[in-house]
């Protein structure tokens, strides 16, 4: 497991870790759920990895590793869950695409996760790829 921090196009950072299979097929994207930080997912990350997939896992921001780091904690850290579903899933879904663009990507939503990858335009069903 490899913890990252993915850039978002407003300048914030989400914290992320990176499970890596060897000779892996794919790549799966955990989308959390409201107030479920990557921890959750760690035990499914590692399930899926010994299938032979890579696995990221993130928090968004404002939550677990993505809380801002500011003695105000979270004072003053304004944050909607469209900016999670329509800007940090895009993050996360452009930057695993560019590290690993011979993988196809795969994605899991638990919850605002799962509506998530309807919403957000990089998940979408126009950027499918046919075959």
């Amino acid at each position: 497991m490899e913890p990252i921090r993915i850039p978002t196009a407003n300048g914030l950072e989400l914290g992320a870790r990176l499970f890596c299979a060897p000779q892996a097929q794919g790549l799966v994207l955990i989308h959390p759920a409201t107030a479920v930080t990557q921890g959750f997912y760690e035990a499914f990350a590692r399930y899926l990895c010994g299938l032979g997939l890579h696995v990221l896992t993130y928090d968004y921001r404002g939550t677990g590793q993505s809380r801002p780091h500011s003695p105000n904690g979270l004072r003053g850290f304004e944050v909607t869950m469209s900016q999670w579903m329509l800007e940090d899933v895009g993050a996360v879904t452009r930057w695993a695409a560019a590290r690993f663009p011979d993988l196809p990507l795969l994605a899991v939503g638990h919850s605002v996760g799962g509506h998530a990858i309807g919403i957000s335009p990089e998940t979408g069903l126009k950027n499918l790829k046919s075959e």
